[in-house]
């Protein structure tokens, strides 16, 4: 036990030792202590480099990842506008549609109202002694005069045609005929 006791006397006195030394020179702070009694900490561990050889392609990869996010950008605006362009076209077609009706309808009348017209001319030449209705009918166009002839009835249109001279007459049946078909 001597011998352990004298061992423990050696090493007390050399640790008393070193604090004088460090106190004798300043080093003696809280921060030495610390590193002294204190358990070793790790030291942290730097990160490790990358290779020298992936750097390149890493680079030409963000690059390309760029490229490819500006093209996806340009495509959503370009989808944008065409959807503008297809709305767009979708009112102008609706437009369009809307005076293609009131065309249609506005001709319809017009018909109607060419028709009556010509019906009511007829009515008023068949009714017109026939001397007079060709009189009336030399200054028509044939087309006119066959469209207005083909509403008189067949007897009174014999009459009238016979009145007329036999070159307006040719003109006149053509016409009919050409309507008739």
């Amino acid at each position: 036990m001597k011998i352990l006791g004298l061992f423990l006397l050696a090493v007390a006195s050399f640790l008393l030792t070193l604090l004088g030394a460090m106190a004798a020179t300043g080093n003696l702070s809280g921060e030495q202590l610390s590193k002294i009694f204190a358990k070793e900490e790790a030291t942290p561990v730097a990160p490790l480099e990358k290779p020298d050889d992936l750097d390149p392609i890493l680079r030409a990869l963000s690059k390309r990842e760029e490229a490819i996010k500006g093209r996806e950008a340009e495509l959503r605006e370009w989808e944008e506008r065409l959807k503008l362009r297809e709305r767009d076209l979708e009112e102008l077609g609706d437009e369009l549609r809307q005076a293609h009706t009131q065309f249609v309808a506005s001709l319809d009348e017009a018909d109607a109202d060419y028709a009556l017209r010509i019906e009511e001319a007829s009515k008023t030449l068949g009714k017109m002694k026939p001397k007079n209705a060709a009189e009336v009918l030399k200054e028509w166009p044939p087309e006119d005069g066959a469209r207005i002839l083909m509403g008189v009835d067949e007897r009174n249109r014999g009459k009238i045609l016979d009145e007329l001279d036999p070159d307006r007459a040719a003109l006149f049946l053509r016409a009919l005929q050409e309507r008739a078909y």
